[in-house]
């Protein structure tokens, strides 16, 4: 969920740059914060929250929580979606994934 205040008060969230056009020239139009491997689009969306936990946990360990604010984070975290909301995918999408 990037809308997630960790990650909007954070910083922590990767950007290609992009748009909504390719300039990145990866083939990839709109993948702004990532991609979803799944719809083949940059649209994130977490279907059971689980994505948005664990990357909040991995944003957190480079902030002091207890502040308050959540200052900018020194991690980034490159939103990758390869498997649909009951978990399914393949080893194309998962390879794509890291390779992206």
């Amino acid at each position: 969920d990037l809308s997630h205040s960790v990650f909007t008060q954070s910083t922590g969230i990767w950007s290609s740059g992009d748009l909504g056009a390719d300039e990145d020239g990866n083939g990839m139009v709109g993948d702004t914060n990532g991609w979803n491997f799944i719809a083949n689009n940059g649209t994130m969306i977490d279907d059971d929250n689980s994505g948005t936990h664990m990357a909040g946990i991995v944003i957190n360990q480079s902030v002091d929580i207890t502040l308050g604010t959540v200052p900018t984070s020194e991690i980034k975290v490159m939103p990758v979606k390869v498997a649909d909301g009951s978990g399914d995918s393949d080893a194309t999408r998962v390879a794509s994934g890291i390779l992206y």
